[in-house]
């Protein structure tokens, strides 16, 4: 039963789209007990976005930081297709592997079967998830040897000199051309990283850098090379495991990830839509069904801030990678941008995963609700100001009949007060 309509703005005392539960206040995510649903609280004015800071990749990057924005004037600029409309883009990968005069960084048939020709490999997995948007080639270069010195193949600092490296290597080595992304090997140890990129998008020419070869490893930092920051949980920088970005297995992208190239077609997201809605698995989708809640909230004149709802399950070509604590239960995503090079890079917060019977408030008016599992689907329903107040768009006659009080009190009280 889709919920009652009221106009939100012109009777104050009524609720938008219902008879609309008070919403919380208290502590971020916090349960709430006198609900007879489990109920969080998400709240923007205190729950802040982190400092956005840049990390150029002329430079050392601090602890534990594995990506940086790329501003060298004389790399070249790619030449895709407009970001708001996808183009086919060809990756071309060059892989460089190095060696120093202690240690050298081999490439192997089980790292070329993960991260490039496998069926499930890294590269045919983004396939897969842009819908064609993207393919691939690759080539591995001859082994470079770096003349190093003691200093540079320290782990605390020398051997996580990425700039310094890859400035060696592109003298020391003649590197083909036509290649837009470059991918080193590294021979020294770095401690406080497994892999390195510099942000950028789809056909972007920019660098990484792999100490480890796991395919996980280069699953994130390729994501990094296509403008995926990382998707965080509250405090935690890698606290969502539903993605790649966050702490999840390889091949797991979540719904920030998904939007920002539009490898997702329109017609499968909502925005601000009341009612309860039919969410399909973001992991294994119903053809033409609904996979993603877009909720608009205005923080501003001209701001807002966006979150998007998702139902993810273990079922699909990438769903068994899924931690079973999110199985069958209802991601929202917090979404951030921030200014790279060539356009904005993806961050996102995973503010709640809901199980059937949970809700999450968002700040003082929203509601974001989990109903139940129904022949395969989410029922999800969000309540708050400005949201559409049934599938078809059309106002209940109790909500007609709102409008009609809120008029009729409105000329009383200009007879009162002339």
């Amino acid at each position: 039963m889709s919920p009652r309509c009221f106009p939100f703005a012109l009777v104050p005392l009524v609720a938008a789209c219902g008879a609309q539960t008070q919403l919380d206040t208290g502590s971020n995510r916090a349960a709430d007990e006198s609900s007879s649903e489990a109920t969080y609280t998400y709240n923007p004015d205190t729950d802040e976005d982190r400092e956005e800071a840049v990390y150029p990749c002329d430079e050392p990057l601090p602890a534990g930081i594995d990506y940086c924005v790329d501003f060298d004037p004389n790399l070249p600029l790619p030449t895709p297709g407009d970001a708001g409309s996808p183009t086919p883009i060809v990756e071309r990968f060059l892989i460089v592997p190095l060696a120093t005069s202690t240690r050298t960084e081999t490439w192997n048939a089980e790292v070329e079967s993960e991260w490039f020709t496998a069926e499930d490999s890294v590269m045919n997995t983004y396939v897969d998830h842009s819908g064609g948007m993207l393919s691939f080639e690759f080539d591995v270069a001859d082994t470079v040897f770096i003349d190093t010195t003691p200093e540079m193949e320290d782990i605390w600092y020398g051997g996580c000199d990425t700039y310094t490296w890859s400035r060696l290597a592109r003298e020391a080595g003649d590197l083909p051309s036509g290649y837009n992304r470059t991918v080193f090997l590294m021979p020294a140890a770095c401690l406080d990283r497994a892999g390195q990129a510099s942000l950028g998008q789809p056909g972007a020419t920019t660098d990484l850098w792999m100490w480890t070869l796991g395919a996980d490893v280069f699953d994130h930092e390729f994501g990094h090379s296509l403008g995926f920051g990382h998707a965080s949980e509250g405090d935690a920088e890698y606290g969502d495991g539903t993605s790649v970005m966050g702490w999840g297995n390889r091949q797991l992208l979540a719904a920030p990830q998904l939007i920002h190239h539009n490898w997702l077609d329109e017609s499968v997201i909502i925005t601000n839509k009341g009612g309860e809605r039919a969410l399909t698995s973001l992991d294994d989708p119903e053809p033409g069904a609904v996979q993603v809640h877009q909720l608009d909230i205005p923080t501003g004149r001209y701001s807002e801030d966006t979150y998007l709802i998702s139902y993810r399950t273990r079922t699909g070509p990438h769903g068994p990678y899924l931690h079973w604590m999110y199985e069958d239960e209802v991601s929202v995503h917090k979404l951030e941008y921030r200014r790279g090079r060539w356009e904005d890079s993806i961050w996102s917060d995973q503010i709640a995963s809901l199980s059937a019977g949970e809700s999450i408030d968002i700040g003082e008016d929203y509601r974001v609700v989990f109903d139940r599992i129904e022949d395969g689907h989410a029922m999800v329903t969000v309540r708050g100001p400005g949201i559409g107040c049934s599938s078809t768009g059309s106002p209940s006659p109790l909500g007609l009949l709102g409008l009609v009080f809120s008029v009729l009190l409105t000329g009383t009280r200009k007879k009162a007060s002339a």
